[in-house]
């Protein structure tokens, strides 16, 4: 059988979820997703679900953050080794007002692209999978699609899940 590992850029996917609630406010129990169990359903007969590599950076905001710990404290008991956080780190970035050109600071998310990208190498170089699954947009609308510049032996594949995607499992 098939090892599928999939990455998941996890502050992407929480801020496509909430542009899909302001449309539809059922969107929001996928907040709390079992992802072990949501990826098996994308996977082929013939794979195996080896871990979901999920990446994270914890929110600034301490009722934020406690939740997310929350969810992803769930998803480590229920999953165990079958589900990896990965933490990345604000940055405070530099902007000047344009009106009144004053100068202040933004957090910016950082390291997550990066993150994946080793994870995803390293998996690959110590063969411990056989297909990677990257699931990093914050489009739910757009469609399956296939990356170029695949590592030799594994298979790789962008995963954008479709609207109607999260439909069905509703």
């Amino acid at each position: 059988m098939e090892r599928v590992t999939v990455y998941v850029d996890g502050f992407n996917l929480y801020y496509g979820l909430r542009r899909m609630r302001a449309v539809d406010a059922d969107w929001q129990k996928f907040y709390w997703l079992d992802f072990v169990k949501f990826f098996e359903h994308f996977k082929d007969r013939s794979q195996i679900l080896q871990k979901v590599v999920y990446f994270t950076t914890p929110p600034q905001n301490i009722q934020k953050s406690n939740r997310q710990a929350k969810l992803l404290d769930v998803n480590k008991l229920v999953n165990e080794n079958r589900f990896e956080v990965i933490y990345g780190k604000f940055i405070d970035k530099w902007l000047i007002c344009p009106k009144c050109k004053s100068k202040y600071k933004k957090p910016e998310e950082k390291r997550t692209d990066v993150n994946i990208s080793v994870q995803m190498m390293n998996d690959c170089a110590l063969d411990n999978t056989d297909v990677i699954v990257n699931y990093r947009r914050q489009r739910p609308y757009a469609a399956i699609r296939n990356h170029q510049g695949k590592p030799p032996k594994q298979k790789n594949k962008n995963f954008i899940p479709a609207k109607s995607i999260f439909k069905r499992l509703k």
